[in-house]
Order: structure tokens, then sequence, then C-alpha cells
């Protein structure tokens, strides 16, 4: 069966039973959106619903005992017609940006990558949901972060070490040049397996400081891996115990998936 993203973004809000995300006032709020999900008996023909016309024009030779199955010839009249028609709802028009990180050291390795890859797309997919425009922002880090396109983020590895701080101070720079809080909703999400070769208070002064204060919300997601310390998110969860932006999600296998985006998303920040 094929669907529709806001279908799937419905699924997944009733199934893991979330809120609705605060919507923050900035931008315009309530702009109307019309969306063709209604039927209706009368309309254009360019307009006309192929589909349910059929079927109705079924429904009625069954019913009228004209149905032949051995001759299944059936012609729809003017009665069995039916047109799309929509419905108007008042969306929020907001501006979103969504920063991913992660982490691309040596023990990051292709199982780890899909876990983020799927994190990934149902992470948007709700966001999409919710905000009108939203700007996706990929960063991958070793020693050293960069800021690298959608498809290269779910494909670069390294051999390298691992310094957590690289990518906060890139994501500090991103946010105070180019996604002033004040314009934009915020949203940060990092996925890694908890080595971090820098110093664990850079980077807590980092998310103090830079970070924390100009996003809606952190997520970090810590991925097992067999070479992964998988230490970062008790340093985390120790330090911003008492702050409501940070959310901590210990991912050990793509099981923990739903689970993940669940505590991401159950605050409705």
């Amino acid at each position: 069966m094929e669907f529709s993203k806001d279908e799937l973004a419905d699924i997944m809000i009733e199934h893991l039973e979330l809120p609705e995300l605060e919507n923050k006032g900035k931008g315009k709020v309530n702009a109307e959106k019309n969306k063709y999900n209604k039927v209706a008996n009368l309309g254009p023909d360019s307009l006309r619903h192929n589909q349910r016309t059929f079927k109705e024009a079924l429904k009625r030779n069954i019913s009228s005992g004209n149905y032949n199955p051995n001759d299944p010839y059936v012609i729809p009249i003017k009665a069995d017609k039916r047109f799309r028609s929509y419905s108007t709802k008042e969306v929020p028009d907001v501006n979103a940006v969504v920063i991913h990180i992660a982490d691309i050291s040596g023990s990051m390795q292709e199982a780890q990558r899909k876990i983020i890859q799927a994190e990934v797309f149902w992470i948007d997919l709700l966001l999409t949901k919710s905000y009108k425009d939203i700007a996706s922002v990929f960063i991958v880090h070793d020693t050293e972060a960069k800021e690298v396109s959608r498809e290269d983020f779910f494909k670069m590895s390294s051999g390298g070490g691992t310094q957590i701080a690289s990518a906060y101070k890139l994501v500090d720079e991103i946010i105070s040049t180019r996604y002033p809080f004040s314009d934009m909703n915020n949203y940060v999400f990092q996925y890694s397996d908890g080595d971090n070769f820098s110093t664990n208070d850079d980077c807590g002064t980092l998310l103090t400081e830079k970070i924390l204060p100009n996003v809606n919300q952190f997520c970090y997601g810590q991925v097992k891996s067999q070479g992964g310390s998988g230490e970062f998110i008790d340093y985390l969860g120790a330090r911003f115990a008492d702050n409501d932006k940070m959310v901590l999600s210990q991912i050990d296998s793509e099981d923990d998936i739903l689970a993940s985006i669940k505590l991401f998303f159950e605050r409705g920040k």
C-alpha cells in the first residue's frame, strides 16, 4: 500500500501517542491550507474521482441485479459520478531548522549508520507534519566537524577518533550566523556511540552557553557499537538532568528506534 508523508506521520503519531509540537509563534501562524481529502457528488470533470465513480456504478449494478460476473461490463451514469473535494484547515506557517550530527569515527560501522538513517527519516517526517518550511543541516565529525550533503551524511566514514566539541562549535556557528533562534525553531539531533576524545566539560560548556539557549530541543541518541565506550550519555545525563531541553536516548539496536523517536517527541517541544 502507498501512503503519503502526512498519512505516515499520522500513523506514527497515533501509534506512539505523541502530542502535537508546541507552536512557538515564529513567523505567520494559522495559515489556511486546502487539502483534497473528501469526495463529493458534484464537481468539474477535471476533479472526477474515477475509482469512486466506478465503485458506485458497480454497487448500483449489483444491488439492481444487473451485474453479470461472467461479463463484468459496468457503465457509470450521472448519479454514480464522484468528485474530489477539499477541506480547509489552519496550519502553522512557521519556520524550523533541523541539525543532524553524526559521529563517523572508526567505531561507527554500517549497522550504526542504518539506525541513524531510520532515525533521520522519522524525525524529518514528524517535523514536516508540524512545520511548513524546514531546513535540514547535516554535520559529520571525527576529530573535526564539517557540514555535508544529506547523501554524504549516510555514507561517510573515518578511521579517526572522536571530538564532539568540534561538532558543537560548528552548530553554534550555523545557528548564530544563519538560523537565529529569534527567527527560527531550532532542533538538534546527535548520534554517537559515546566516545569523546575532547574534554566532556568543554562540550558541556558549549551546550550550556551556546546551544541549549538557542534551540527548542537537543536530542542525543547513543547508538551501541562494539568499539564505543558509551560514556558520553552518562555525562549528559548527570550534567543536564534538570534541563528539559535535553533528551537522551539509548539505541542498542534497530528494535529501539521507535522508542527513541517517542522519547524525542513526547514532550511536544
